[in-house]
C-alpha cells in the first residue's frame, strides 16, 4: 500500500499547528492491527499508556486521547523533528489515536509520516509486545539460525527458510552490497528487509 505523498502536506502542517507534536518520517513500514489470541481487537486502555514518551502532551493536560489497536513498525527512520531517532533507526511505536489508513500514523506524542510503501497486517498482542518500544536494535530484528523466530520475525505468515550459499569474488560482493543498500533506502521492498539486512551483514564485513 502507498504511504504519503505531497497531496497530505495541507494536513500534516494543521496537525503540527494543532498539537505540537514532533513528527517522525520512516521507510519500510508496517501498521499493525493488534489482535488477541481469539483473534478480537484488544482494548489499548486496558494494555496501559503506551505512548512515545514517559510525558506526553495529553497527560500534562491531564486528557487521554482514545487510544486504537494499532502500533506501527517501521525498519528506517529518515528524520525525527527533534532527534530523538537517528536516520536509519529502527522503531516500534505505541498505540496511535489517528491513523488516515495510508500515510498519517499519530500517536499520543508524535506524528509519524510513512514514506514510500508499506504494509498493514494483522498482529498478535502478545508478540508485538516481545517488540522492543522505541528503538529497536539491528541486532534484536535479525532471525538467527537454528533458533526459534521471535519478535517481528514471529509475525511472518510462512514458518519456512530458504538458505543459500553464494560465491563471489570481493568486488561482486561490495558491487551487491552497494545495490542492497540502495534498495533497503528505497523503502520498496519492506518483506525483504531482514534479508537485506543479513546480506550487509554476511557480506560488508
Amino acid at each position: 500500500m502507498d504511504g504519503a505523498s505531497y497531496a497530505d502536506a495541507s494536513t500534516l502542517i494543521a496537525l503540527e499547528a494543532r498539537t505540537l507534536k514532533p513528527h517522525c518520517a520512516v521507510h519500510s513500514w508496517i501498521v499493525l492491527d493488534l489482535i488477541d489470541d481469539d483473534h478480537s481487537k484488544p482494548t489499548p486502555s486496558s494494555q496501559g499508556n503506551q505512548s512515545d514518551d514517559a510525558l506526553t502532551d495529553a497527560v500534562t493536560a491531564n486528557v487521554l486521547e482514545p487510544l486504537l489497536p494499532l502500533v506501527l513498525f517501521a525498519h528506517y527512520v529518515e528524520f525525527h523533528s527533534t532527534g530523538r531517532y537517528e536516520k536509519g533507526h529502527s522503531i516500534r511505536t505505541g498505540f496511535a489515536v489517528e491513523y488516515d489508513g495510508r500515510g498519517i500514523f499519530e500517536t499520543q506524542d508524535t506524528i509519524y509520516v510513512l514514506l514510500g510503501k508499506g504494509i498493514r497486517r494483522n498482529a498478535p498482542f502478545e508478540v508485538v509486545r516481545l517488540v522492543p518500544h522505541g528503538r529497536v536494535l539491528d541486532d534484536y530484528l535479525t532471525p538467527r539460525r537454528a533458533e526459534s523466530r521471535g519478535g517481528i520475525a514471529a509475525l511472518a505468515d510462512v514458518q519456512d527458510r530458504v538458505y543459500c550459499d553464494l560465491q563471489m569474488s570481493p568486488e561482486q560482493g561490495r558491487e551487491l552490497v552497494a545495490l542492497v543498500e540502495g534498495l533497503r533506502a528505497s523503502g520498496m521492498h519492506p518483506g525483504l528487509e531482514s534479508v537485506f539486512m543479513d546480506i550487509e551483514r554476511e557480506i560488508g564485513h
